[in-house]
């Protein structure tokens, strides 16, 4: 349901309330999207950075990671959502499982080979991780909608 305000000025302001029946009435590309979340994830970081730079390098540690594996997921999973969505399943647990290994290696790679304080690094990953794959997840919720295969 989308309601339209006037302010006094004569500027339209829309308020758009998202439920279940028209969330598939929002539509954006994966592209667009993935920019929204690396913007996000820049801006966050730089201004948690900012207050704390004793801990920059750990800050951006813990998001860079989650921040690219996170795109490049909902580039492909959109991808093979286009051509082919009884393939969807398949694909989003080999994903899983492909992040899981990814990101066990990359903490044998940073706590081997970086000197820094690890606990920023870990609240930074796990804070990271958690928030981009909610967005990946109502994402892939919305295309599913737009598309009406809401079964995955």
């Amino acid at each position: 349901m989308v309601n339209v305000i006037r302010a006094h000025d004569g500027f339209i302001l829309r308020i758009l309330w998202i439920s279940q029946n028209n969330l598939a009435k929002v539509k954006m590309s994966s592209i667009k999207f993935s920019v929204y979340i690396s913007v996000f994830c820049l801006g966050t970081w730089g201004f948690i950075a900012g207050g704390m730079e004793q801990y920059f390098k750990e800050i951006f540690l813990g998001m860079i990671a989650p921040l690219i594996i996170g795109v490049i997921s909902i580039l492909f999973i959109s991808n093979v959502q286009k051509k082919s969505p009884e393939k969807v399943t398949n694909i989003l647990l080999k994903t899983f499982m492909g992040k899981m290994i990814f990101y066990g290696a990359y903490f044998i790679y940073i706590f081997t080979f970086y000197s820094f304080t690890p606990i920023p690094f870990i609240i930074s990953f796990v804070g990271y991780f958690i928030t981009l794959h909610v967005c990946e997840a109502l994402f892939l919720k919305s295309i599913f909608l737009s598309t009406g295969n809401n079964k995955l």
